[in-house]
């Protein structure tokens, strides 16, 4: 083999390498993530591969140990659990959830792209879900289930976030890079029924970012088009921390006579 043709296989098997690969969840001994035999291809997944749960593999899924994978798809009647006990990256491949179920525990996720569930049982952590880019969270429609274990919700990173279906969620932040929004359409809104921190980055309507009972805005925020309502049935706080405000429209619309919001800012 010549030198030249040497030269060339060396940089076709690294392109090739280099490619994101489907790895098929494949249970063969056991039901733990990291075990290489566990899928199919044969290979414990890294940061280039995406994982896929499917009816061919039908066990749960134990993580025990850290997973950082560049895309998560658990749909086609995948009807038993992945059980998270580390921290979880998903990269910009999306996280897609439609089947069987997702329960994160006290552990971190982070999702570079976007967030997408569907349908199955998505329990969620006492930590926090980091999200980039858009995110649904929408299970009823196909029989499946959601419960908010009262970690946070954080839309943060240099993509736009669309919420694309109505949704409530305990606790809230929003730290999007300079230029950047989380944007509620006509007729979708996003409760948080306990907490928001709204610190960096635009809000954007004309759909709603509707506060049960606190809110705070940092002094980093860059306003925006978006609807943010004080309502419910609770006492609330909005706490501003900024000298003026450039975010549109505020509206207070709280149930009850007795129900009061204290306005504070700097």
């Amino acid at each position: 083999m010549t030198r030249s043709s040497l030269l060339s296989l060396v940089i076709l098997f690294s392109t090739f390498s280099a490619t994101a690969v489907d790895k098929f969840w494949r249970p063969a001994t056991s039901q733990d993530f990291h075990v290489a035999a566990n899928w199919d291809p044969v290979g414990i997944p890294t940061s280039t591969d995406r994982v896929i749960f499917d009816q061919f593999g039908n066990q749960d899924c134990f993580i025990n140990a850290t997973v950082n994978v560049s895309g998560w798809l658990q749909y086609n009647l995948y009807t038993t659990t992945v059980h998270v006990n580390a921290a979880l990256t998903v990269g910009a491949e999306d996280f897609f959830l439609d089947s069987g179920g997702f329960f994160l525990s006290s552990y971190d996720m982070d999702v570079n792209g976007e967030f997408i569930v569907k349908g199955g049982g998505f329990l969620s952590t006492t930590a926090e879900i980091r999200i980039q880019d858009n995110f649904e969270l929408d299970p009823l429609p196909l029989g499946g289930w959601f419960t908010d274990a009262g970690g946070v919700f954080v839309f943060d990173g240099t993509a736009n976030t669309n919420i694309q279906k109505s949704v409530i969620l305990k606790y809230v932040e929003i730290s999007k890079s300079s230029g950047k929004e989380v944007n509620c359409s006509a007729g979708i809104f996003l409760r948080v029924s306990e907490h928001l921190d709204y610190l960096t980055g635009y809000i954007s309507g004309p759909g709603t970012i509707n506060v049960s009972k606190t809110a705070y805005i940092g002094p980093s925020t860059n306003g925006g088009n978006g609807v943010l309502v004080m309502d419910d049935f609770f006492p609330g706080e909005l706490m501003m921390d900024k000298p003026g405000l450039d975010l549109d429209n505020i509206f207070i619309d709280k149930q009850s006579v007795n129900d009061t919001v204290f306005l504070r800012s700097n």
